[in-house]
């Protein structure tokens, strides 16, 4: 095994481990923490005095917040463990968990013939831009569906994270990076690629990561849509 085979073996295990880690801790805790709240919301004398009734709600949604957070990121961990999965398996697996768990329908649409080839680094980047994206959906978008496309150009692969929620001026959002643009813009361009966020408010987000890589062009129908 080489050097970076090794290296990329004792990542891999080291992302198990924070993910069981996180399942195992943080997760469980907040999970807890959010269900005892509410059973403290609901006795006689927290109900009794609104402004308690209404904090102990307010805690409750934070930690209800903060398990999804640390649930996606277990996600996130465990669909990058697999250096089996080429790059369409890992986003059919992860498109399909966060739909059904974060309650925003979310379809994969591929345009291109053939499994993308990417360099292995390239490869990470993108599902973790696509997986970030996916979470300001999730958190900010007040968005009723959500679509991941992949497709193949002249020497380049595209990925587009689209929805069809409140959006954003991306310049604010870019002061205040509230939504892990600057992280995920870092990422596509470690990966020898860019980033363009296209959103206004009222009119949903498309967020674009080309990187340099391979696929065969697709025919003028999707070669596959999956929810």
């Amino acid at each position: 095994m080489s050097l970076d085979e090794r290296m990329r073996a004792a990542a891999l295990l080291e992302r198990e481990r924070i993910a069981r880690e996180l399942h195992d801790s943080l997760a469980q805790v907040l999970g807890v923490a959010h269900l005892r709240l509410h059973a403290l919301a609901a006795r006689p004398s927290v109900r009794a005095d609104e402004p308690a009734h209404r904090e102990v709600l307010d805690l409750a949604e934070l930690c209800h917040e903060a398990y999804a957070d640390v649930r996606e990121a277990i996600l996130a961990l465990r669909e990058s463990t697999n250096p089996d999965r080429t790059l369409l398996e890992h986003l059919r697996a992860y498109v399909a968990t966060f739909s059904r768990t974060s309650g925003v329908p979310t379809s994969l649409v591929v345009h291109t013939g053939a499994e993308p080839c990417l360099a292995p680094c390239a490869e990470i980047q993108v599902v973790r831009i696509i997986q970030e994206a996916l979470t300001n959906v999730r958190k900010h978008s007040g968005a009723s569906g959500a679509t991941v496309t992949v497709r193949a150009l002249p020497h380049q692969v595209e990925c587009t994270v689209a929805d069809d929620g409140v959006g954003f001026e991306p310049a604010d959002a870019l002061s205040g990076d509230g939504f892990g643009l600057t992280s995920m813009r870092e990422r596509a361009e470690a990966a020898g690629g860019g980033l363009h966020v296209d959103s206004a408010p009222g009119r949903g987000t498309r967020v674009t990561v080309r990187v340099p890589g391979r696929g065969v062009a697709a025919s003028a129908h999707p070669a596959e849509a999956t929810a």
